[in-house]
């Protein structure tokens, strides 16, 4: 079996999805931290394992984390929140119309709160230009 390990770093400041759909603004990311692991055997379907970390901060007062997650499966009950005060995930959903992904929490975050978001993930890649994708190069030349 064979793997890959990668991982990827970004600052991102404004999140914008191709469709267009934009998340709301009570919540402002700072720093995502990802980390994936493929394995890349075709009998496995060519599964990935990974963990995004996102830094963020309120900009207004809000008790929903409202993320893009489409073509994986988010592990529900391992999601944590770090922060200096104890924040506890109460339910999470999905809402497969626009693909939002939807952290409900107990309490409410204060305006400039910063939090860090983990949150395990896992699926597979495919052959469609959507998610994570398999390519293949050929070595054969075209001929002219």
């Amino acid at each position: 079996m064979h793997w890959l390990h990668i991982l990827l770093l970004s600052s991102v400041i404004n999140t914008v999805t191709s469709s267009g759909l934009h998340l709301p603004r009570d919540l402002s990311p700072l720093h995502y931290q990802l980390t994936f692991v493929f394995d890349i055997d075709p009998k496995s379907n060519f599964s990935y394992f990974g963990v995004a970390d996102i830094l963020m901060k309120a900009t207004t007062p809000t008790s929903t984390i409202v993320l893009h997650a489409e073509s994986f499966t988010i592990e529900d009950k391992s999601i944590r929140i770090r922060s200096p005060d104890p924040i506890t995930v109460s339910s999470t959903n999905t809402e497969d119309s626009h693909g939002f992904y939807k952290i409900h929490l107990e309490g409410k975050l204060n305006q400039s709160q910063e939090i860090s978001v983990v949150i395990p993930f896992y699926g597979n890649m495919s052959q469609e230009p959507d998610g994570l994708v398999t390519t293949y190069e050929s070595k054969q030349k075209l001929s002219e």
